[in-house]
């Protein structure tokens, strides 16, 4: 028996499509999103539709681990320059060795890198203070 593709919802030709990244493993999770929308910070993990072009997106990695009695959260923010084709899915993505995690926004169908990898350590959340939202208003999104 032979699969068939699953259809995706179609792309305008004129905005890219940008999914976050989770993973889950036992006593841990690992996730990558976009933390601004409408420039302003958001913490919704939700697919977005943006406009084609140049784009200054800020990220948060976190990690959560829930084998221990509180759940130990760390993170850190990133921001990926990119500029986005039109009608394309692209996924955020990561690699992550003990603090250290690379990040990078890579096209969905072909895996090609979009954006620079940034190299980040993930640790105990700062107090951000008005940080987060400066960021936003820096950034496309």
């Amino acid at each position: 028996m032979s699969e068939l593709p699953i259809p995706q919802a179609s792309i305008s030709p004129d905005e890219a499509r940008v999914d976050f990244y989770v993973q889950q493993w036992k006593n841990e999770e690992e996730l990558v999103r976009l933390m601004c929308w409408n420039q302003r910070p958001s913490k919704e993990f939700r697919v977005r539709d943006l406009s084609a072009g140049e784009h200054a997106l800020f990220v948060v990695a976190a990690v959560k681990n829930s084998g221990v009695r509180q759940i130990n959260r760390k993170e850190a923010v990133v921001r990926l320059d990119v500029n986005l084709e039109g009608g394309k899915r692209y996924s955020l993505a990561q690699s992550r060795d003990g603090e250290n995690m690379k990040i990078w926004l890579q096209e969905s169908e072909t895996g090609y890198i979009a954006s620079q990898i940034v190299d980040v350590d993930v640790g105990v959340p700062p107090f951000v203070g008005n940080s987060r939202l400066e960021q936003c208003q820096e950034g496309t999104v």
